[in-house]
């Protein structure tokens, strides 16, 4: 055997390592029984958190007197599958925003904060990579261990041709290592109402970088919103991505198995949400929620899964819900390029003190599902703040003059829902 000097070792095992790592995996897991795993998810879960400490200053994503609320806030959130990290997408209006949405005092800075933007945030929530729960890391005082932070800002903000920009990052679904970020303008106030679907390559969750692959709606063949997508590699290779608006729900199939060969303008087709069904003993709903992820069986049928929230009601003593809902994708003759029967088939429905505007997490704001190896599912969420504890402050204590202050030190909450044993 031919010796090898030490260094030189050293070398070819870092540039075989980094070989590896320049190879994402984009496949994830699949599941014997969807709707066996679905039942499964349990509905208390582990308290998570990572402080910000600096990477989101304020007035950025927190319940403050001197920033438009309404879109400045978290929207997506997704488990990686390459070690302890949560990615959460946050948009945030900056000076475009709305001063007098609360009718609070116009702030003497206002005019200071910086231009619509959106991110992806980076969570390391514990210590060392586990193929199991994350969580909890919270300690005896409801705040997270020291070493839980956020570790990487990918900013979002994309400057087109036509004078828009896309700044709102929303929904996110990871796809084995790759994550796929739908980014929009949804307010005409602020130009044309488009979007774009980018995908990242997370494999290196501290070091995240752009795919030089997009699906571009923001053009004469498409110009609409992408409020959320999700993206699943199929049996033949390619790659169905789903991207959903307030109205409906487009689906995109790759030209090749290789993700950089893109997609083709023209969605493969449309579904109007007033046209999906539902199971026996469901009610119709439209389809709505603020994310969206696909889900494979093992014997290859597809399934999407979408989050919403139904607000308390005083009038009729109705409480808060979190449903996550479950609909069966069914393409005709197995031909992904048709218009695929969506039926919702289940619902799941979460609440309690865990949940809500001032709790862990909510399913209005942030929510996904992550896919275990073993072919189990997890739900994770985010509320839409950081914050200087859970539960501290509502919109009603930001309208009575209480809020997060400039040097509160501040963290970015989540809860965890595995799946029973």
């Amino acid at each position: 055997m031919k010796f090898i000097p030490p260094g030189m070792a050293v070398a070819i095992a870092f540039v075989v390592a980094s070989a590896f790592a320049a190879t994402p995996r984009m496949d994830q897991p699949v599941v014997v029984d969807v709707r066996a795993a679905f039942a499964r998810i349990a509905v208390e879960g582990n308290r998570l958190g990572a402080w910000s400490d600096g990477q989101l200053p304020y007035p950025s994503y927190s319940l403050n007197p001197d920033h438009d609320i309404g879109d400045n806030h978290f929207q997506g959130v997704q488990r990686l599958r390459a070690g302890p990290y949560l990615v959460v997408s946050g948009s945030n209006i900056g000076r475009d925003g709305n001063p007098n949405r609360l009718q609070l005092p116009v702030s003497a800075r206002w005019s200071e904060l910086p231009p619509p933007q959106g991110d992806l945030i980076v969570m390391r929530v514990a210590s060392n990579a586990t193929p199991g729960p994350l969580g909890p890391n919270i300690n005896a005082a409801g705040l997270p261990t020291e070493t839980a932070k956020v570790v990487a800002r990918v900013p979002i903000r994309l400057p087109l041709s036509s004078g828009t920009t896309l700044w709102h990052p929303g929904g996110l679904n990871a796809c084995g290592d790759i994550l796929v970020v739908p980014v929009e303008n949804y307010n005409a106030k602020h130009g044309e109402v488009c979007s774009q679907i980018l995908f990242y390559d997370f494999s290196e969750p501290e070091m995240p970088r752009r795919l030089p692959v997009m699906i571009d709606r923001a053009n004469a063949t498409v110009k609409d919103k992408a409020g959320a997508a999700a993206m699943i590699r199929l049996a033949d290779g390619r790659f169905l991505v789903v991207s959903r608006t307030t109205t409906v729900v487009s689906f995109y199939v790759s030209r090749t198995s290789i993700l950089a060969d893109g997609f083709d303008l023209k969605p493969t087709s449309v579904i109007d949400e007033k046209a999906v069904r539902a199971a026996p003993g469901l009610a119709f709903t439209k389809f709505g929620g603020s994310s969206i992820n696909l889900i494979q069986q093992r014997d290859g049928k597809l399934f999407l899964v979408g989050f919403s929230r139904t607000k308390a009601d005083d009038k009729t003593g109705a409480k808060e819900r979190h449903t996550a809902s479950l609909w069966s994708v069914e393409f005709p003759r197995g031909d992904f390029g048709a218009e695929p029967e969506l039926t919702r088939v289940a619902d799941r429905t979460f609440g309690g003190e865990l949940l809500g505007d001032d709790g862990w997490g909510i399913f209005g704001a942030a929510a996904g599902i992550f896919v275990t190896d073993e072919g189990a599912l997890a739900i994770y969420s985010t509320p839409r703040w950081q914050v200087r504890r859970v539960g501290e402050f509502t919109i009603n204590d930001l309208l009575a003059g209480r809020g997060i202050e400039r040097n509160d030190r501040l963290f970015l909450p989540a809860i965890e829902l595995w799946p029973k044993p």
